[in-house]
């Protein structure tokens, strides 16, 4: 499964690579660490970490896309995991208040929202019966905040705050199924907070975001 995943992502990589070395635009790639807050029964963990790759075409609009992976786990060590891939589009809110201009280049802050697939593993003695599966696919809605600090030409230091809308979500975080006596669809939601790096390719660096 995270084969599969890490395949996805590398074409996507790949791709944003090539348009950025035929184009103005900006190439980054970003990885982070952080927690997750599960919706009900609301367990937390600092297991999150993403990584990304994102491309601005000007300094307005970009596009980005994410791997993301938490792991969800009650006091005893039941729940599931969870495998999140999420393509975005991003907007440079800072551009619209000239945050990097009053802050002397040093402070800005995206927005990006998108949509992606989920995939829970649940390891809940709950459903392991030869009825029930103990895996979950799941529609999303991304939306989340970025601030960023800037480092020099090549690097910023990020903050990441995201909430995500699980469609068609069968599994309690605790991994088991809401209803016992089988699989029913709900929409379900969880927050991830992250600290990480981006670091600028490409002939104009971090232009678009800072200049």
């Amino acid at each position: 499964m995270i084969t599969r995943f890490t395949l996805i992502i590398a074409a996507l990589f790949c791709s944003l690579s090539m348009y950025s070395q035929r184009s103005f635009g900006q190439y980054s790639v970003e990885a982070g660490y952080g927690i997750g807050i599960s919706g009900k029964p609301g367990l937390s963990d600092m297991s999150h970490f993403n990584v990304g790759g994102r491309y601005m075409f000007n300094e307005d609009w970009g596009v980005k896309a994410i791997y993301a992976h938490d792991e969800f786990l009650n006091d005893d060590d039941e729940g599931v995991e969870h495998h999140r891939v999420t393509a975005s589009a991003v907007y440079n809110l800072g551009r619209a208040i000239d945050l990097p201009g009053r802050t002397n280049g040093y402070f800005n802050v995206l927005g990006h929202g998108g949509l992606g697939l989920s995939y829970f593993k649940s390891n809940s003695p709950l459903i392991n019966r030869p009825q029930q599966r103990d895996f979950d696919w799941m529609g999303d809605v991304v939306l989340g905040i970025t601030p960023q600090f800037w480092i020099s030409e090549s690097i910023a230091i990020h903050a990441d705050a995201s909430y995500i809308v699980h469609l068609s979500q069968h599994f309690n975080y605790s991994g088991e199924f809401r209803e016992p006596v089988g699989p029913k669809a709900f929409v379900g939601g969880q927050f991830n907070a992250s600290i990480g790096l981006t670091v600028y390719f490409g002939r104009n660096r971090n232009d678009n975001d800072w200049r």
